[in-house]
């Protein structure tokens, strides 16, 4: 199955996340109605946050967390808590992964244009 051709939507009280394959292709943050942090759904230039490997499963474990299969057997499992404003993406690699995160949001209401986002990573 091509799960790159699959939207899988979760999602909490404040926001949610459009996940294909292994890539966010859809994420407005902290809310529904806030720029999108992830665009690419619409446009390749308006950023992902893309994991290498081949999907070989994909499910949702309860509503709103979708486990990803890798068929390295690395596993993705992705959430959005409820009552809080945080995306999860939590990561096991069986082997060596490359991460892709391509950020632009556009602050319109403070008139700077163009920004670049920042994003935490957390090894263990």
């Amino acid at each position: 199955m091509d799960f790159t051709s699959r939207l899988f939507c979760i999602n909490n009280e404040f926001t949610g996340a459009l996940i294909s394959g292994t890539d966010v292709v859809w994420l407005t943050f902290p809310r529904y109605d806030s720029p999108s942090v992830f665009g690419y759904l619409l446009d390749e230039r308006a950023g992902s946050l893309s994991i290498s490997g081949e999907v070989v499963e994909q499910e949702y474990l309860v509503p709103n967390v979708l486990r990803t299969v890798m068929k390295d057997g690395s596993e993705i499992t992705d959430l959005l808590l409820r009552g809080e404003h945080s995306f999860v993406r939590k990561v096991i690699a069986k082997t060596p992964l490359k991460v892709k995160v391509n950020c632009l949001r556009l602050r319109e209401s403070e008139g700077q244009g163009l920004q670049t986002g920042k994003l935490g990573l957390q090894d263990g």
